[in-house]
């Protein structure tokens, strides 16, 4: 996949998490605030960035430039590291982190997909 690919499937994992924030605050009867607003535009962003930020860490610059960053065992260093994003106490940081996270895992899931797909490490 391409640069252009990858942003795009994060500004949908960005979209959609954001709406699934705003929808568990409404549907929990939480009031909704400008800074919940503020949390879910930083989690469309970050998502953006995380999507591309494998590219940025392992260039693309030969069709074996897929290491450690590309790999299955960094995709399960993420999935560990979620659960202990969640006893963050600070609702944007927790919101920005998991954003990354999820735009890097859709880079992931969708390089996956290709013929050369993930490496194991």
């Amino acid at each position: 996949m391409n640069r252009r690919e990858h942003l795009q499937l994060g500004l949908i994992a960005g979209f959609g998490g954001a709406a699934v924030y705003i929808g568990n605050k409404l549907i929990n009867d939480e009031d909704v605030a400008l800074k919940d607003f503020g949390n879910a535009l930083l989690f469309i962003v970050t998502a953006y960035i995380g999507s591309a930020l494998p590219d940025i860490l392992e260039p693309a610059k030969n069709p074996h430039h897929r290491k450690f960053f590309h790999s299955l065992t960094c995709s399960g260093a993420l999935g560990g590291m979620s659960l202990k994003i969640s006893n963050i106490k600070n609702e944007s940081i927790k919101m920005a982190l998991y954003g990354l996270g999820a735009g890097y895992a859709t880079h992931l899931i969708s390089d996956s997909t290709t013929p050369r797909s993930l490496p194991l490490i």
